[in-house]
C-alpha cells in the first residue's frame, strides 16, 4: 500500500541557525528532523513496532566527485549510496541530529562507498548491458 505525507515548510533559515548552532550539516539537520518524523508516525500508526532498541536502515546517495578548483563543473557524475542503521527511540530532534552526524561522519571515512563505486564501474566495462540491469 502506498502512502503520502507531507508537512509545513521549514524555513531555510531556521535549518542554518540550528546547523551552526550544532556544528553539523544542513544534510544533518534535515535528516534528524525525518528521523523525528519517522518516529511519530510510527508511534501513532503502528506503537506495536516502537520497541527499546528499533532501528531503521537507510540508503542515500554519496557524491564521490573529487571537489575541483576550476569553475567549470564536470560532466559526469561519480555518485556511490551509503547504508546506515538509525535508532528510533531519541527523545530529542537534537538527539537525533547528532546521531544523524556522527553515522555520516563514520560513512565519509569509510573505503566503503569508493569501493562499491569502483566495483560497479569496473562490472560496467566487462558485463553486458542485460546483466548489469539485473543487479
Amino acid at each position: 500500500e502506498k502512502r503520502f505525507s507531507n508537512s509545513k515548510t521549514i524555513s531555510l533559515s531556521k535549518v542554518k541557525a540550528i546547523k551552526d548552532k550544532l556544528g553539523v550539516t544542513v544534510n544533518d539537520v534535515l535528516g534528524g528532523v525525518l528521523n523525528m518524523t519517522i518516529q511519530r508516525y510510527l508511534r501513532e500508526t503502528e506503537p506495536e513496532k516502537m520497541t527499546a532498541g528499533r532501528s531503521l536502515r537507510i540508503n542515500f546517495p554519496i557524491n564521490m566527485r573529487a571537489p575541483t578548483r576550476s569553475m567549470i563543473p564536470e560532466i559526469h557524475n561519480e555518485i556511490s549510496t551509503g547504508t546506515v542503521k538509525v535508532g528510533l527511540n531519541h527523545t530529542s530532534t537534537v538527539e537525533a541530529i547528532m546521531e544523524h552526524y556522527w553515522l555520516m561522519q563514520e560513512v565519509k571515512n569509510s573505503p566503503a562507498a569508493l569501493v562499491q563505486l569502483r566495483l560497479l564501474d569496473l562490472l560496467s566495462r566487462i558485463l553486458p548491458y542485460e546483466m548489469l540491469v539485473q543487479l
